[in-house]
Parts: structure tokens; C-alpha cells; sequence
């Protein structure tokens, strides 16, 4: 158990450290989500759950490091309780549609979802702070994907009819130009 806590907590700093970059393989960014949820599973035993469903495919396209990570971090951070169990589920996919090759990204959780004013705040592209005045890490994504992507990218923010959970789905653009930059 402490050698594979320290494994995932070398290998999570290591990306940290490394992810100057624009960009960096779907795999690294899964990968280090990975092993940022190994090490919340060892924090919250019997109360974290979690999946990343990913097509071999598209384990080598560009994304920018760290967005798929900042939301299942925001999940914990938000959803995670001592009472109740939280599964978080990651999903990619591919679609090709009238605006060009799109990488689709879906985090959801299984927590009590956004609240009314949050929901209504990231709606509207307004930064969200918290009880101690400090802004989420879901404003540095978006305003990331607008530097990277300008338009082309959309992320949208609702509450699971089912579950109630917290789901965030992001659509960014596949460009094959910034496959060297990974």
C-alpha cells in the first residue's frame, strides 16, 4: 500500500512538473488522473469509485494538461463525503461533425451536483469562488481551452437528471498540428 501510494505520488508530481507544456498526450493527461484517483482512494476507502473509459484510438491525441484532472479533483473536492459513496466516471469519445474532428470529454459524478447559483455562474463563463474567496480550478480550465482553442471549444455544465451528480462535457477540436506539440 505506501509503495503504491508513493508510485502514484511520484509519477502525479512528475506530470505536474513537466506540464508546461500546451499540450500533452490523451494518455498522460488519463494517466496522471489516474494516479491522482489512486491516491484519493487510499484517502477515502469504500467511499470512491471511479472508471476512465477511454478507445485505444485516441490515447495519443493533444489535449492541455491538467483540464481532465481539475474536474475529477473538483468531484472530490466537492462530492466526496464520509456518509455517502462517489462514483466518478471519465468518458471519451470521438465525433466528427459540421465544425471538424472533436475529442469529447465527459466527467460525472455521482455527488449532489452543482448548486443552483454555481450552475448558473459557470453557465455564464463567471469565475466561482468558494466559502474562502478562492477561485476553482474550473476557471483556469476555461479560460485555458479559449487561449488554446478560441470558440472551437465548448464546455458545458449541468447536474445528472438521474443521479443528480455534477457532469461536465467538453468538446475540443482534433488537430493534427497540435499532435507534435504533445
Amino acid at each position: 500500500l505506501i509503495m503504491e501510494m508513493t508510485m502514484a505520488l511520484i509519477q502525479f508530481f512528475r506530470f505536474l512538473f513537466r506540464s508546461n507544456t500546451s499540450f500533452v498526450k490523451l494518455k498522460d493527461e488519463l494517466e496522471h488522473t489516474r494516479n491522482y484517483l489512486k491516491i484519493q482512494l487510499l484517502r477515502f476507502p469504500e467511499k470512491l469509485t471511479w472508471e476512465i473509459d477511454a478507445a485505444e484510438y485516441l490515447t495519443d491525441v493533444p489535449v492541455p494538461p491538467l483540464i481532465i484532472q481539475a474536474f475529477v479533483e473538483n468531484s472530490i473536492k466537492h462530492a466526496v463525503t464520509l456518509e455517502e459513496p462517489i462514483h466518478i466516471s471519465v468518458q471519451i469519445s470521438f465525433a466528427d461533425d459540421e465544425s471538424g474532428l472533436m475529442t469529447n470529454i465527459k466527467i460525472r459524478d455521482t455527488g449532489v451536483g452543482f448548486s443552483r447559483e454555481v450552475l448558473q455562474q459557470l453557465q455564464a463563463g463567471r469565475s466561482v469562488e468558494n466559502e474562502q474567496g478562492e477561485h476553482t480550478g474550473i476557471w483556469n480550465v476555461q479560460r485555458r481551452l479559449r487561449l488554446l482553442y478560441g470558440e472551437a471549444a465548448c464546455i458545458q455544465f449541468y447536474n445528472d437528471m438521474e443521479t443528480g451528480g455534477a457532469v461536465i462535457s467538453m468538446s475540443l477540436p482534433t488537430n493534427s498540428a497540435k499532435e507534435d506539440k504533445a
